[in-house]
């Protein structure tokens, strides 16, 4: 598989990339809601990246579901 780049994506700017990456490359966040928060990300673009499957398996949050 071929990985583009995040600031590939159209509304991404060069910091918002580097502040996520650097988030999950220190192992600071293990869900999306924890990279949101410490990233300091919006929703418009927490939900382009949702929508180009740029998360893989990261779980949304750390809740767990009863059914």
């Amino acid at each position: 598989k071929i990985r583009l780049p995040l600031c590939c994506l159209n509304g991404l700017g060069e910091s918002v990339a580097e502040k996520i990456a650097e988030v999950v490359k220190n192992g600071e966040a293990t869900t999306i809601e924890e990279i949101r928060a410490k990233a300091t990300v919006n929703n418009s673009i927490m939900n382009l990246l949702t929508e180009n499957k740029c998360f893989g398996d990261i779980p949304e949050s750390d809740q767990l579901t009863m059914f």
